[in-house]
């Protein structure tokens, strides 16, 4: 082969890899491809670097019922636990403590840690 060949060659796979990813951005990464639930039987590995967008209108929810377990940084995963019991009584009353404990427990609530 001329280098003249080998370099039309070079050109044409570019081109055809082009055309190849262009077919499958607009053929497959489509939300009608997803409209059913995709199973994923060896786990999921996003890789380093990538970032996960979600939708800005209703976002994204990781665990659709109380009793779907879930986990963080390789821990037994476990089911949503029960909410946790505002400060009350004691023999003194600090107010800031027990508004950074609130704070704490209505964030906990609000991503689904705690009911």
């Amino acid at each position: 082969m001329t280098p003249e060949e080998r370099q039309q060659l070079n050109e044409l796979t570019l081109k055809v890899n082009q055309l190849v990813d262009i077919y499958y951005r607009t053929h497959f990464i489509d939300k009608d491809v997803f409209a059913n639930p995709v199973y994923i039987n060896n786990g999921l590995f996003i890789k380093d670097g990538i970032s996960l967008a979600t939708g800005k209108t209703t976002g994204l929810k990781i665990g659709t019922s109380t009793t779907d377990k879930l986990a963080f940084f390789n821990k037994t995963p476990v089911v949503q636990q029960v909410a946790i019991t505002a400060p009350a009584g004691g023999a003194t009353v600090d107010s800031e403590a027990r508004t950074a404990i609130n704070a704490i427990r209505t964030l906990l609530t609000l991503f689904g840690f705690t009911a």
